[in-house]
């Protein structure tokens, strides 16, 4: 970390109490990512962050990966430039452990792995992050968290933007919106386009174009009908090795990802209504690795393809039964499908002449799931939540999850809260059915489970709100890949791994137009079963991998007058990592870091056309040098600059 991002840093958390004001991402009244319903938040036994979209466009960021970063307990790993695998471990659990929806649509693979670095934000309304395991609400791979994005609907006359700005390493970034409504029906049209050179001299650029449409419909006596659509198409160059050495001239992927969603909701008597929700997701991917020259002609792997459809689609119906005032009573069943379909082609030459391996990969999975969800509140100042589910899959059988929590309201300005919870995370298609000289799966695998134990007060008082909340994990059966005799398989349950937390945060509102929103992680993580496959990615008692024992954030946002303005501090702690440069592989620490972003929104002067706005961001102002993992540095300065019309 730089001497000057850390006195930056200090110098932003040490800002006076007395001239702060309203938090830059508020927690908002209503919620219902935890719940499925929309529950007063306060009445919720769970962490909850919701980060408002006014708030990000108003920052500038426009991905969903610069959004995580500004939640606790949530650490975010690229491994390169715009585009580039980026992963999100919650909690300290894996990067398969979080479960991302657009609008209530699954976007993970099969198995819950998610490349993070495409999601783009150009119509959300709002992000909600639950943290913690709610797999009994939403099954599979929710294991330390769930993070839902909504888009925005259309409401009043038509009305639109358009925002283009230009800025370091090439980037290019257009966003138009066009929105309205009339009578009961509302509509919401938008779409971006964002490309950059990327950070490294060669076969780095990065572009990505994205569309969102969202309908609605609002009937008499409460029935509503909700619709989204959202298609993505990328294509990311990347020159780095597995080691992140830039070495390869030709290296490529192109994505394609389409969400369409529907849900419908129909009040069927005063205390019961009835929704019904179907989803369909499709991930199309390409890998593309030519040779680099004449001279590319040997080792493994030295050209390559790989194709691969992954698709998932479902159908859920549930009953919301208000049983008393007092008691709110959700029933649901769902069945979804997953499929991926694989063909690769690998080009190889040990030294005995060029050879050519090709793999085929076709299978599919059926769960058919059961949920209920208890709302009660025995007492005015005593909010309960209770829930079961079981989750029936094709592949790996029957799994039940179970979540329990309470809410006691102190005083109006104070809750004390607890819950805990279990969770899974399903295996892969690969490793349950992979046919390979390399790889073969086990269709005996169990899933991935998690227990989970969390406490938390928060207290509000004469506008500052603190919030504490004290979590751990344990984490089991483990998926690990180990050497078999040939036609064995190569995967197997073995391991597990705890994590244990501490989260502060504070918000105060005061004086002078000035907001401020803080948060701190302190995270220990440990190996407490290495199975029989110990290595330092692995071994007994050792950290878990690029999970910071310490990190925090700091946001300072002002208005003057008709200027908006935000500072933001990120630091990271140090954290392990492996170089497998070395032989054998090495465990290294890799050192904190310090990063301060800044945004600006104003108006042109008098007289310039009326609506448009001149946005300027920075990221990253002086230039830290830090690394997101070992041989993968992290963007250097980062400045944007254009203008946005409203109209």
């Amino acid at each position: 970390m730089s001497r000057v991002s850390l006195l930056c840093f200090l110098s932003i958390s040490s800002v006076p109490l007395s001239v702060v004001a309203q938090a830059p991402v508020t927690l908002p009244a209503v919620q219902v990512t935890a719940t499925r319903l929309a529950v007063p938040r306060a009445d919720v036994p769970a962490a909850i962050t919701v980060v408002q979209g006014d708030d990000l466009r108003d920052r500038g960021i426009t991905y969903l990966v610069d959004a995580l970063r500004l939640v606790p307990s949530a650490t975010l790993v690229q491994l390169g430039s715009y585009g580039a695998v980026t992963s999100l471990f919650m909690r300290g659990g894996e990067s398969d452990y979080t479960k991302v929806l657009v609008d209530g649509v699954v976007v993970n693979e099969p198995g819950g792995s998610i490349n993070l670095a495409t999601l783009s934000l150009e119509d959300v309304d709002r992000i909600e992050i639950v943290r913690g395991p709610t797999s009994v609400l939403y099954g599979a791979d929710a294991v330390s968290g769930v993070v839902q994005i909504f888009t925005r609907h259309g409401t009043g006359p038509v009305r639109g933007s358009l925002e283009a700005t230009a800025g370091t390493f090439g980037g290019r970034d257009v966003r138009g919106r066009v929105a309205g409504s009339t009578g009961a029906f509302s509509a919401s049209v938008s779409g971006a386009h964002f490309a950059s050179d990327g950070i490294y001299p060669f076969n780095s650029a990065f572009t990505n174009s994205n569309g969102t449409v969202a309908l609605g419909w609002k009937g008499r006596a409460g029935t509503r009908i909700e619709a989204s659509a959202r298609y993505s198409d990328a294509t990311g160059h990347f020159p780095t090795d597995g080691n992140g050495d830039p070495v390869d001239t030709d290296q490529r992927t192109l994505v394609g990802d389409r969400v369409v969603g529907l849900m419908a909701t129909r009040p069927v008597h005063r205390r019961l209504d009835l929704t019904a929700e179907g989803w369909s997701h499709r991930l199309d991917s390409r890998f593309r690795d030519g040779r680099d020259g004449p001279a590319d002609t040997t080792g493994f792997a030295f050209a390559g393809t790989r194709d691969a459809i992954t698709s998932r689609r479902g159908l859920t119906l549930r009953a919301d039964w208000r049983a008393q005032p007092s008691l709110t009573i959700v029933a649901g069943i769902g069945a979804e499908r997953e499929s991926e379909d694989q063909a690769s082609v690998t080009d190889s030459d040990f030294g005995f002449g060029a050879s050519r391996d090709s793999a085929t990969f076709l299978a599919d999975r059926t769960t058919r799931s059961a949920f209920m969800q208890l709302l009660a509140a025995p007492d005015h100042r005593v909010d309960l939540q209770l829930g079961g589910r079981v989750d029936d899959n094709s592949a790996f059988g029957t799994f039940t999850t179970l979540r329990a929590g309470a809410v006691l309201h102190i005083s109006p300005t104070a809750r004390l809260w607890s819950a805990v919870g279990t969770g899974f995370k399903a295996p892969t298609f690969s490793e349950l059915l992979a046919d390979s000289p390399y790889e073969v799966g086990n269709p005996g695998l169990r899933p991935e489970k998690s227990r989970s134990a969390e406490i938390g007060l928060e207290v509000a008082s004469q506008g500052a709100r603190v919030g504490l909340t004290a979590f751990t994990q344990q984490f089991r059966d483990f998926v690990q890949y180990l050497s078999a005799a040939p036609g064995e398989p190569t995967y197997d349950n073995l391991g597990a791994a705890r994590a244990r937390g501490l989260e502060a945060s504070i918000v105060v509102t005061a004086v002078h137009r000035l907001t401020l929103d803080a948060h701190l992680t302190w995270l220990s993580t440990a190996v407490t079963d290495s199975g029989v496959v110990s290595s330092e990615t692995f071994a007994l008692g050792r950290r878990l991998l690029r999970r910071p024992a310490v990190s925090g954030v700091v946001t300072v946002r002002g208005n003057l007058r008709v200027v908006n303005w935000s500072a933001t501090g990120r630091w990271v702690g140090s954290r392990d990592d492996v170089n497998f440069r070395d032989f054998p592989a090495t465990r290294t620490r890799l050192p904190s870091y310090g990063l301060f972003d800044a945004a600006l929104t104003a108006p042109l002067p008098v007289g310039a056309m009326q609506g448009l706005d001149v946005v300027l961001r920075g990221e990253n102002l002086f230039d830290a040098q830090w690394d997101a993992a070992i041989g993968y540095p992290g963007r250097g300065r980062t400045l944007f600059g254009g203008a946005r019309l409203t109209f």
